[in-house]
């Protein structure tokens, strides 16, 4: 289920898929709002990251269907249940590989199921996946942005030859769709505040979709 590939270099233009770290699971939920609609397979190129959602300087690398081939932050895109139906991903790293500061390297993928209850269940592999050692690297659990209606958080550092890259994920359900971003930078350079942001510009997005 879990598929790990080799770091290449921070800076590398192929997205790391990631080994992910222990996960912390906020179980307040926000109440949810009954009067939005469920998701439909349309909705899906609005729910995720766009460019003007991220700073300047970032490009997309890739973008489109999520593919069976894809991993997502360890998983691959068809290991959550036959229950799911489609999948969408944008991927952007920022122009400038020398830059340290902020994110270098950002995932916003977004998985749609056929109700609330298959993807509150797909959420629970995610949990489960996450929550494995992997790589003999160190997890280290973290809040939660308010994101979503219920939601896991992780982090943990990849050891580089120059810089070590860290790696922020974020994992949440919003009625029938699940989330996933993933920001990496050099651990000298990115804060958890950098993801807390890009994961409510895409909440938000959602949101507005939702309506």
């Amino acid at each position: 289920m879990i598929n790990v590939l080799p770091i290449r270099g921070a800076t590398s233009f192929v997205l790391i898929a990631i080994a992910l770290a222990s996960a912390s699971c906020d179980d307040a939920s926000r109440a949810p709002n009954d009067a939005a609609r469920a998701f439909a397979e349309r909705d899906l190129p609005s729910l995720v990251l766009r460019a003007r959602d991220l700073p300047n300087g970032f490009v997309a690398f890739d973008e489109g269907e999520l593919e069976p081939t894809d991993v997502t932050a360890g998983v691959n895109a068809d290991a959550t249940g036959p229950r799911r139906i489609a999948g969408w991903k944008a991927r952007y790293r920022r122009r400038d590989r020398t830059h340290v500061r902020g994110p270098l390297i950002v995932e916003s993928i977004v998985e749609l199921y056929g109700d609330d209850d298959a993807a509150s269940d797909a959420l629970a592999s995610y949990r489960r996946a996450v929550t494995r050692t992997r790589g003999g690297l160190e997890r280290e659990a973290i809040e939660a942005p308010p994101v979503g209606d219920e939601r896991v958080a992780v982090t943990f550092v990849q050891p580089a030859r120059v810089d070590d890259v860290l790696f922020y994920v974020v994992v949440w359900r919003t009625r029938n769709v699940t989330s996933i971003l993933t920001v990496q930078g050099f651990e000298r350079g990115l804060t958890s505040d950098d993801a807390r942001a890009l994961a409510t510009a895409q909440d938000r997005a959602m949101a507005a979709a939702a309506r």
